[in-house]
């Protein structure tokens, strides 16, 4: 879950003096895109780090007069007194316009993700591509599970972030996408909660989108302007292949693109990405639509849901763990080791949220709506 930074906010301004730029006080106000946080004209996960940045910084609300404040349109806003390294006003950054810079600003981004405004060009987004043996890489180990795939096969990747011979320096925050070949269809997720070099406090905020069957775009970023230095694995990802959609010949794919990795001044690093090849298991190619039938299931109800779920499924179920859209978990529950079992749940805002349910053959995930 996040942790906000544990001393007063008037310790982390001081803090942030050294880094921050002053802002000057002018007459007009900004014009500010909801989701915008960097304020190039288009919405992604580039804009999660500059939240990141601004982590716990308040200022002015906006008036929304009454209106949703995430549409994606043009909202005035106060010029705050403080402004990011690269000299962009800290205002950009509340992007729900609730004069505080938190987590709740990252719903803004997924919501307007990948809008675009009109009424400028556009600039393009700007990475450093890294070199393999002279930068540090962004990959995953496969060293867990076997090169050869099977349909409706679930398994995890950890993501790694630099090697003992060329360690990650001034690490603060990350954006980058995941691809995957078109004959690889999966159900994606990612997760950075667990203890990590990079996140050994448990301060930091993420947020993943999956824009396509082909690719997702996932952020990670610090929150208390210190950053780190260090190697080795600071998230996961899970796959679920998806058994009917799969082209059993060519070679599949996951690789790491897109990357930007900023320190604490928002300056940024070459890190260089990684490939993963694997192959259909032999036994894919004989798979009947009987035996794909025979695999495990979870049957969840009510779904829409308010305040509990009853599962079923085929297998003995241990753990369930109930996400948001932005990858955070909401409620976690180890269960009796039974086939069926009911999950209370706490008060959450209603919308779609990712069920994930550990059985003795693997994880089963199904996609819950709460009303």
């Amino acid at each position: 879950m996040i942790r906000t930074i544990p001393f007063p906010i008037s310790a982390v301004l001081v803090a942030w003096c050294a880094l921050a730029i002053p802002c000057v006080t002018m007459a007009q106000n900004l014009v500010v895109y909801p989701g915008d946080a960097s304020n190039n004209g288009v919405v992604n996960n580039l804009d999660f780090l500059e939240i990141g940045l601004a982590y716990n910084f308040s200022g002015p609300a906006r008036d929304t007069m009454g209106g949703n404040s995430l549409v994606f349109g043009p909202f005035e806003a106060n010029n705050w007194d403080l402004a990011l390294p690269g000299g962009l006003n800290v205002a950009f950054a509340d992007c729900n316009g609730n004069g505080k810079v938190n987590y709740d600003d990252a719903f803004a981004i997924y919501y307007n993700y990948g809008a675009q405004r009109e009424d400028i060009t556009v600039e393009e987004d700007q990475f450093i591509p890294g070199q393999p043996g002279i930068d540090p890489v962004l990959g995953f180990d496969d060293t867990a599970i076997s090169t050869l795939l099977m349909p409706n096969q679930s398994f995890s990747l950890p993501i790694f972030l630099g090697t003992a011979d060329l360690p990650a320096e001034d690490v603060y925050g990350l954006a980058f996408s995941v691809f995957t070949s078109p004959q690889f269809q999966a159900q994606k997720s990612f997760d950075f909660t667990q203890s990590s070099w990079a996140n050994n406090d448990g301060d930091r905020v993420f947020m993943y989108k999956n824009l396509t069957a082909q690719r997702s775009d996932i952020a990670w970023t610090r929150t208390d302007r210190n950053q780190r230095d260090g190697y080795g694995i600071v998230g996961v990802a899970d796959f679920i292949i998806i058994v009917d959609v799969i082209d059993k010949v060519a070679p599949i794919q996951i690789w790491t693109d897109s990357i930007r990795m900023i320190d604490k001044y928002g300056n940024i690093k070459a890190v260089a990405g990684d490939t993963l090849t694997f192959q259909w298991h032999p036994a894919a190619f004989s798979t009947s639509t009987t035996e794909a039938e025979s695999l495990p299931k979870l049957f969840v109800f009510p779904n829409p849901a308010t305040h509990w779920l009853q599962l079923q499924s085929e297998d003995l179920m241990q753990q369930a763990t109930l996400f948001d859209v932005l990858g955070q978990v909401v409620l976690e529950n180890i269960l009796p080791g039974s086939k069926r079992a009911e999950l209370h749940l706490p008060d959450l805002s209603p919308g779609f949220y990712w069920l994930s349910v550990k059985t003795s053959r693997g994880l089963l995930r199904q996609l819950i709506c709460l009303q």
